[in-house]
This record gives C-alpha cells, structure tokens and sequence, in this order.
C-alpha cells in the first residue's frame, strides 16, 4: 500500500505541533501521572539585588543536580571575560562574579544534550538538560489487545502506538520518537508488500477484496523505540478504515492525505513500562479508553490550494499529558467534527503544510509546516502562520554556527497577530543504521538552543559538538518560531510553555 505512505504520514500528522525536549517524562493515567516537577524548561530569575553574585545551576529531567556539567557564558573560552568556563559543583551549580553583561549561557555534560540559552542578562538560572539519546535504541515491543476485529466485516481494525506527549515537548520534537524509522513488511494484495512503520499494530484479520479475491492481514507486534532508559507511558490510538474503497483509492494514486478521512478513531488505552534494557515487553489495551466527549465542531483555516491542513483533538489526561482521539483533513474553509474523551480539557492542533512535503519523494529538505494548539471553543477556526519562506540557512565559522532565520509573518492566514514569543533550534546528526534489509536515517540530537523573541540571525559559541568535530557528519538544524495569542513576551520557564499557541518551522542541512 505505497509502501506504508498513508500510516508513516498520518503518524505525522499527529505530532505537527511540537515544540523542546526539556520536559519531564511521561506518564500513565495512574497515580504516576499526578508527579508534577519543579519546572519542565530551563528558566531565569532577576537576581535579588543588584550586588548579588550570578548563579548557574544544571538540573536533569528528574530535578536532580549534575555535577561535573561545563557552564560557558558567551561565544568562546575567555570571551567575554577570563574565567568563563566552569565547572558544576556537587549541587550542579556555579557562581560567576565575573558576568556582567547580557551573553549566552551553553551548558555541556556527559551523557545529556548540550544546551544553549540565547541572550542572557546575569541572574539565576536553572537550566533542565534532556539525556542524551543512545547509538542503541532500546525496544519495547508488544502488541495491542481487544480491538473489536471481525472478518469479513470489510474493515481493517489497526493501532498506533506512541508516547504520549507533553506540552513541555512542543519545543523541538523528534519525530523519531513518534514515528517508528524502522518499518515491517507486510503482505497486502496482489502478491504487493507494505513497509508499515514497526510500531503499527495490525491484529490478524481477513477481508474480501471482491467476490473472487480474500487477503489476510496479519501484523500483531508493535515495535517501538525509546530514546533513552528510564519511565516511559506509550499509548495505543485505536482506529478502522474500510478495505476495498482504501486499496482502491492507493492504487488510484491517491496520496494519503485525499483519503485520511475514510480512518475512524474509536478508542485507545495506556500503559506505563521502565525501560531498563535493549528490549522490553508491553502489551497495551486498545480499548481501554472511549472517544464519547461532546464533538469539537471546528472550521479549517483558507488555505493555497497547494497546501494541506489537519485537525486533531488533544485530549490533557492530567497534568498537561496529551493524547489524541481524533484527526482528519481540512479543506479551506471546510468545517469536521472531531471525537473527545469525555470530562477532559480539550485541545485543537492544526498543522499546515505544503502538499508535497508529505511524501519523501517530492520533499523539499527545508519541510517546512506550521502549526497551532489552542483550547476548543465552538465554531472555532483554524489559526496558523504561513509557512515560513524559506528554511533557516547555516554556516559554519572559526567553529561557531552561523544560523539565517528566514523573515517571518506574525500574522496568521486570517490576518490574527500573533506575539513573536520564542525561537529554539535542535541540532542533530543524521545517522544511518541497519534495519534488516534496510537502511534507516535516524536523527541523533546534539545541542538544544532557546532565547526569547524571533531573531535575525544566531550565531553560537565556537564550542565544537566532538573534541574531533568531522566534516564528513551531516548534521540537521531544525528551526522553530513561537508565538502566542494571549502573551505578549515571557522569560524562560514554565510560562513559555503555557504560553506558548503557534509555531512555524523549517530545516536545513550541513
């Protein structure tokens, strides 16, 4: 089936808006998921008085102090002033007398993402590293129980199994965490295979194609991967499409998005696992959950007709956990009701992209979309940015990163103003790896970067990622806006994210 095309994209589709991996992990519906962190994002306070001495103090995503952690304030070693490099205490934290005027702060430890806090006036700061992602990545694998399959009934009964999300994340998202790189190969009709992305569930199930033709279906194991050890909560969105007209509609060329809402939603459920090893077991419940909240009724945005809108619900279980329960295209102007889970805050995501870039064949490098999370209101509309025009563009120089934010409107297509409130940046390398018969681009993220406001241009420190930084690695720069309808600025911390309603992206590669 387009070798897995309409399931790889529309996993896409569910994690549009996503904003900095600075967020705590996630959880479960359990008494887990009430544990509420100190903060999610690395934040600064004003010092107390003016004669206090600045203060840096590194935390890891479970509000522990590290050690040992490189603290830089400005662009090089020695500039601004001698003595600019240091090292973290055994409570994570370093005084710097010396700091006087506004510069960046770039914190660098063993076993985290390096991070990058743009423009910063001296003060405390309390910055919340994410752990570095391992060469390895550890399995969980399973399969999803109680999904409601009948043969010959003429549909296909499926789940997708992904983490569940936080707001936190909305602030440089891998996708890879979400969408599965590696892919199963399933037989279809015909004597035809799909690749389906490996943590696609597909129970074993048999339909008719026509009077003459029956296909069996048969993909029971999920495979998914975690970035790292440690807690983690994956949920299973439960879903069915009808057979014949989907296959139909694929062999027709169709492209998945024209035929996204033939997929209907039904139920999910959660389950909470401690990866502590290359490869852990989790069977989930397809069912556990039911989409029987009020319908959010919502018009789409007016769009080019080169462009693609979708629509999803988030659903906050607690504490700011978000699943979804619903998606389906937008046409311009179109209006769809999506499906809720009852007595839960509702949230709308909108993602905005060009037609072409949801297919990897037709797909420009830069990927630009943008997107939106808002609260549900009746009747509401679609509210996003345009597309940026371009990706950022990158260079390199005296080893710092030079980074060209393209010129971006603040208006959304509806002509809405939206603040100009946040920029971050993630820097990863692209890595290839094996899968069987297949070889898989993986992104392995290096350095997080975040200030305040839409810059020009960023240039970072002269602070190279490896002691032997190769020319050969291609590194991936992925550049995000942020803006909001209901603030009109806000330092680093938890307000950002709360803040936080629309981004817009672009990449680049170097």
């Amino acid at each position: 089936m387009k070798h897995g095309l309409l399931v790889t994209a529309l996993l896409s589709s569910l994690v549009g808006f996503s904003f900095t991996g600075c967020a705590e992990d996630h959880s479960q519906v359990s008494q887990s998921l009430n544990r509420v962190a100190d903060f999610k994002i690395s934040r600064r306070f004003d010092l107390i008085t003016p004669q206090a001495t600045p203060t840096v103090q590194v935390f890891n995503q479970a509000n522990q102090p590290i050690a040992n952690a490189q603290v830089l304030i400005g662009s090089s070693v020695n500039d601004p002033f001698r003595g600019n490099l240091k090292i973290t205490d055994k409570n994570g934290m370093v005084s710097l007398g010396e700091w006087t005027d506004v510069a960046h702060v770039t914190v660098n430890a063993q076993g985290y993402i390096r991070q990058t806090l743009l423009n910063q006036k001296p003060g405390t700061i309390q910055m919340k590293l994410s752990t570095a992602y391992m060469t390895s990545r550890p399995m969980v694998k399973g399969q999803v129980s109680g999904l409601p399959v009948k043969d010959g009934d003429k549909m296909i009964d499926f789940s997708l199994v992904i983490p569940t999300i936080a707001k936190g994340d909305l602030m440089n998202f891998d996708l890879d965490s979400v969408i599965s790189p590696f892919t199963d190969v399933v037989d279809v009709i015909f004597g035809k295979t799909a690749e389906l992305p490996s943590n696609v569930s597909l129970p074993t199930q048999k339909e008719k194609y026509n009077f003459l033709v029956s296909v069996t279906l048969s993909k029971p194991d999920y495979r998914a991967y975690a970035l790292n050890y440690g807690p983690k909560t994956f949920y299973a969105l439960t879903g069915r499409f009808p057979f014949k007209e989907t296959v139909d509609q694929l062999q027709a060329d169709k492209k998945f998005y024209e035929i996204l809402n033939y997929f209907q939603f039904t139920n999910g459920g959660l389950r909470e696992t401690t990866v502590t090893g290359p490869s852990t077991s989790l069977n989930i419940p397809g069912m556990e959950i039911k989409f029987d909240g009020p319908a959010a009724a919502i018009k789409g945005a007016a769009i080019q007709a080169d462009e693609v809108v979708m629509a999803m619900t988030m659903n906050d279980l607690s504490g700011g956990r978000f699943v979804p329960s619903d998606v389906k295209r937008l046409n311009s102007n179109e209006g769809a009701s999506l499906k809720t889970i009852a007595g839960k805050p509702v949230y709308i995501v909108n993602l905005l992209k060009k037609a072409t870039d949801f297919d990897s064949a037709t797909q420009d490098v830069a990927n630009r979309s943008s997107a939106s999370m808002v609260p549900f209101k009746a009747g509401m509309q679609s509210s996003l940015l345009p597309l940026l025009p371009s990706g950022p563009t990158v260079s390199q120089s005296g080893g710092a990163y030079k980074i060209v934010v393209p010129q971006a409107s603040n208006k959304t297509i509806d002509a809405q103003a939206i603040n100009e409130l946040a920029v971050t940046v993630a820097i990863s390398n692209v890595n290839v790896v094996q899968d069987g018969a297949f070889q898989v681009e993986m992104l392995d993220r290096k350095w997080e970067v975040l200030g305040t406001s839409w810059p020009a241009e960023i240039t970072l420190p002269a602070w190279p990622l490896e002691e032997a930084d190769s020319a050969a690695v291609k590194r991936k720069f992925e550049l995000n806006l942020i803006g909001s309808q209901t603030s009109k600025q806000t330092d680093l911390g938890d307000d950002l994210v709360k803040a936080a309603t629309h981004v817009t992206k672009g990449a680049a590669e170097l």
